[in-house]
């Protein structure tokens, strides 16, 4: 996944780094420089025991990283709502299948783009303006809108965006996830506008009701 609130698979094997002659094993916070093959026999039996255990912390964390990467995967690609990711220059790095199918594109295609490409251009600025707000805040926001693809019919939305962050903590882009709204909606405004119908005849009856 491109979206770096959910943990990149690749990103795991950064923790055991093979060189030419060396191994380092990165466990608890300290880095375990080899300069020699496992079976070097000038090695200590202590020694070679505090490597192969310190390599088998790291296989053990990059298991468990993996397996959340595989979870948080299996669950964005299928759960019944948009989920979509940009870098801090608005492009967007990430859509899942639901997003892809409301805008008429597919991921290969998004990755990229920006809202511009993707929206008309009165309704990109608008996201733009709201995706710049939260960057700037650092806070999430919740709305609803109506969201206009530009291949596609509009429909409305109820929005969560928030910021992301990298490994060290810095805000790295935003991610989006909304529901679709539009038969809600629409109910609300055939309400609204019964209601004004009814208003309207009552203060026109030349019966007082």
């Amino acid at each position: 996944l491109k979206c770096s609130i959910i943990i990149d698979k690749g990103a795991v094997f950064s923790d055991v780094m093979i060189y030419n002659q060396a191994l380092y094993s990165r466990t608890s916070g300290t880095t375990i420089p080899r300069q020699r093959p496992m079976n070097d026999n000038s090695k200590s039996k202590e020694q070679l025991i505090q490597e192969v255990q310190a390599l088998r912390e790291v296989l053990a964390h990059t298991k468990e990283e993996l397996d959340r990467a595989h979870f948080f995967e299996l669950l964005v690609e299928n759960i019944p709502h948009g989920v979509f990711c940009k870098d801090l220059e608005g492009r967007f790095t990430y859509g899942n299948p639901k997003y892809c199918r409301l805008h008429g594109t597919t991921l290969e295609e998004l990755v990229g783009k920006d809202d511009f490409d993707m929206h008309p251009k009165e309704a990109a600025e608008k996201y733009r303006k709201d995706d710049r707000e939260i960057l700037e805040s650092g806070q999430p926001t919740e709305i609803e809108e109506q969201n206009i693809p530009k291949y596609s019919e509009a429909f409305y939305t109820h929005v969560v965006k928030l910021p992301i962050y990298d490994r060290d903590k810095n805000t790295s882009g935003l991610m989006g996830v909304f529901w679709d709204v539009t038969m809600q909606k629409r109910m609300e405004m055939a309400l609204r506008e019964s209601e004004a119908r009814l208003r309207q005849i009552l203060e026109q009856s030349p019966i007082p009701i």
